[in-house]
């Protein structure tokens, strides 16, 4: 495998922080794992073709354990890096109190449960230092506890009157998703 260096590689990690980046025991997969997994892929594909199989080779490294072994030759990720790809395996805390989802209609910041174990990849796109963030596309923000490596504590997340939405669920109670904006209802008609 080529280990060739390009100052400009990491660079690609901020702009994908969380499509890949094998976990091997919970943590990032050092350079000499991801190497050995993707060495001994190739050796099988050798073999293989040497042998003159047409079949499919079994285990297919996918794009992003070949994007982070290449990133893994240029230098070791950064700390920051390695806790934004280890937030993944992190325990997820929700009170037992906690009955309702987040997608229903609930004022904003009420607990509630985002589905987290559903949505894991999300995490490491999520601010490094602490305090509540907002998941892409959910209505809930959570809190990363990096050194307790514990994700939870979700709570509602509402658009208020004018805020942006595509259901009755982005808008806070009392409010209408009317043409993707939130709005206090139109009285209905009195009729004749």
């Amino acid at each position: 495998m080529a280990k060739l260096k390009c100052p400009d590689f990491e660079k690609q990690l901020e702009l994908m922080p969380c499509t890949g980046g094998e976990l091997c025991d919970d943590q990032p997969c050092s350079r000499a794992q991801h190497l050995e997994a993707i060495e001994t892929w190739l050796a099988s594909a050798e073999q293989r073709q040497a042998a003159d199989h047409i079949e499919r080779v079994g285990w297919v490294p996918s794009y992003d354990a070949m994007f982070y072994a290449a990133l893994s030759v240029q230098a070791p990720l950064s700390p920051a890096a390695r806790t934004r790809l280890a937030r993944r395996s992190y325990d997820i805390k929700i009170a037992p109190e906690v009955k309702l989802l987040c997608d229903e209609r609930l004022p904003a910041g009420t607990p509630c449960d985002c589905r987290l174990e559903r949505n894991r990849n999300a995490f490491c796109r999520l601010p490094l230092g602490g305090g509540f963030s907002r998941l892409e596309d959910l209505r809930c923000e959570v809190k990363v506890d990096d050194k307790a490596r514990l994700v939870g504590w979700a709570r509602k997340v509402c658009s208020g009157a004018g805020g942006t939405c595509s259901s009755e669920s982005d808008c806070c109670p009392d409010l209408a998703c009317e043409a993707s904006v939130c709005a206090v209802p139109r009285p209905a008609d009195a009729g004749p």
